[in-house]
């Protein structure tokens, strides 16, 4: 279709333009299934350019932008059909295979099939490419996925850390009070005071044992025996 004059591309709209009515009237006699096709946006032409481009060069197909145009006409003609057709729940690769079959296809006399082997290669080359994208979501959900699991061990390591330092600010807050019950005079108190509230452990020990046993501990921190 691009090939003839009076027909061009927007690149912008992804769409097909069109010089004149005449010209997509006259068009449309010879191609009834492509009169769809006029001010509809055709998002993946550039993918099916490639994907036919690349055959083509490569010399494992024989197709090219011609046959990306017949594809998006026979989309066309499928979406005209909707839901009245008795093969529109069938999908575009029912009309692909429809018109790959040709005068040379077998019948029950024991001829062959003459479905050109291209359209195997195509179909082998595009279930690739769907399989590569889903594995690739799958891969990524999967990534997603443990990211967060380690996103939340993190958060409960970091709120139980915030809560003991939390904890630890108030227990060396009641330090000095603690030692007003202790049989120690003001440098005492504030001598044994300034150690235990120098190291965590300090102060868990200390808030961990009983009334008796912290007079003990609190002469000999004083003495520097531990």
């Amino acid at each position: 279709m691009l090939k003839l004059s009076g027909f061009g591309w927007d690149d912008t709209e992804k769409m097909i333009l069109i010089d004149s009515d005449d010209v997509w009237k006259n068009f449309v006699r010879s191609h009834p299934d492509a009169k769809r096709m006029r001010n509809k946006p055709h998002p993946y032409f550039e993918e099916w350019l490639h994907l036919f481009g690349n055959d083509r060069a490569n010399g494992d197909l024989a197709e090219g932008p011609a046959d990306t145009m017949a594809a998006m006409e026979r989309e066309a003609a499928t979406e005209e059909l909707g839901d009245e057709s008795p093969t529109s729940g069938l999908g575009t690769s029912f009309m692909d295979y429809s018109m790959l079959e040709g005068p040379n296809v077998g019948n029950s006399h024991g001829g062959q099939s003459s479905v050109p082997p291209s359209s195997n290669v195509a179909g082998k080359k595009r279930k690739r490419a769907t399989d590569g994208i889903t594995q690739g979501l799958s891969d990524m959900a999967k990534a997603f996925g443990t990211f967060f699991e380690n996103t939340n061990t993190r958060m409960a390591e970091i709120g139980h850390r915030i809560r003991y330092a939390q904890d630890l600010s108030l227990q060396r807050k009641q330090v000095n009070a603690e030692l007003m019950d202790h049989p120690l005079d003001w440098e005492q108190r504030l001598r044994a005071a300034t150690l235990i509230v120098q190291e965590a452990q300090r102060v868990d020990l200390f808030f961990s044992l009983p009334k008796e046993d912290q007079v003990g501990w609190v002469a000999l921190l004083l003495a520097g025996a531990i």
